[in-house]
């Protein structure tokens, strides 16, 4: 049996915790921790249940956070464009990280900001898998 780290463990107490103390909570429940379950699938290696975890698209993922003054760092939509990263579907990802570009405004300087390096090695990822004047096209993009 492998043994999980601590702050995974840690990680999903508080997810369990906050999951039945804001069960009410929309941003919570619909935004938080599936982004939170998605990131740990992602540390397991497991990028299928991390896409599985996270809905495919919410429009409360634009919503702007209660927390930060007029930010929303669109974590869930980054958490999703690194899954598909992760599963090798770098189409899908491109397309999850274009929506941070398009959304800049609001991103400001969230460190999920970074959507265009996303899109590059999204478009790297399809370079390595696509053949042809595809690969070379997607490679141009990177």
């Amino acid at each position: 049996m492998t043994r999980q780290p601590r702050n995974e463990t840690r990680t999903e107490t508080l997810a369990r915790y906050s999951d039945k103390g804001f069960q009410l909570g929309t941003q919570m429940q619909r935004v938080w921790l599936p982004a939170i379950r998605t990131r740990l699938s992602l540390n397991r290696k497991d990028p299928s249940r991390a896409l599985s975890t996270l809905p495919n698209t919410s429009a409360i993922e634009f919503a702007l956070s209660p927390f930060f003054n007029g930010i929303s760092c669109l974590y869930s939509i980054y958490a999703r464009a690194n899954a598909y990263v992760a599963a090798g579907q770098g189409v899908a990802a491109a397309a999850e990280f274009n929506k941070i570009i398009d959304n800049s405004g609001i991103v400001w300087t969230c460190w999920t900001g970074a959507g265009h390096l996303g899109v590059a090695g999204a478009n790297a990822l399809q370079s390595r898998t696509l053949h042809g004047a595809d690969a070379d096209a997607a490679r141009l993009r990177a």
